[in-house]
């Protein structure tokens, strides 16, 4: 979160949509009420929505930040939803860039794609897969299939079953599994 401005809005090109954020604030771990750098933020996400299918939207973020430590923050994304009647997909993919004052530069990346099966107006089922690599390194690679069933009482009111499969690429990191069940 980033406590500062913003500005948005929507242009129309044609039959499709340009939504855009542009904002400036304070920077990661800086809060309203405690500032520790004079230093701001900046970033931009726009997308455009498509008429086509029952919801076709592709975007792309910016943001750029000097952290409390010095270090030097620039993170790019990209990510899209697709929807045909009862199939949903969506995609996200980023990559943040650090440079430390005092250590070599490194690459933080993660993405993931998700389906989602919505037969009827009560009962969903989806797959996940997640990849994120914390610092360049094959090692420090993690990745995650997920498999999901929700049951919609209503609008606003879901019952969740969820199983995680955790695998890390380091062999001192144990793999697991997760099971999770919520009222949402």
């Amino acid at each position: 979160m980033v406590d500062g401005a913003a500005a948005f809005g929507t242009f129309a090109l044609g039959s499709s949509f340009l939504n855009y954020d542009l904002y400036v604030g304070n920077g990661e771990g800086n809060t309203g009420k405690e500032d520790q750098n004079s230093n701001k933020a900046i970033g931009s996400r726009a997308y455009f929505l498509f008429p086509i299918l029952d919801h076709f939207r592709v975007g792309a973020s910016a943001y750029t930040d000097e952290l409390n430590n010095g270090d030097d923050k620039t993170s790019v994304g990209m990510d899209m939803k697709i929807r045909a009647r009862i199939f949903t997909f969506q995609a996200e993919a980023a990559d943040a860039e650090f440079k430390p004052v005092s250590a070599p530069s490194y690459n933080r990346t993660g993405y993931y794609g998700q389906l989602l099966f919505r037969p009827t107006d009560h009962w969903s089922f989806g797959y996940r897969y997640d990849f994120y690599d914390a610092n360049d390194s094959t090692v420090a690679e993690l990745t995650t299939n997920s498999v999901f069933i929700n049951y919609h009482i209503n609008t606003d009111i879901k019952l969740k079953a969820e199983f995680h499969d955790r695998q890390n690429k380091d062999p001192a990191i144990e793999d697991y599994n997760l099971s999770i069940f919520s009222i949402v």
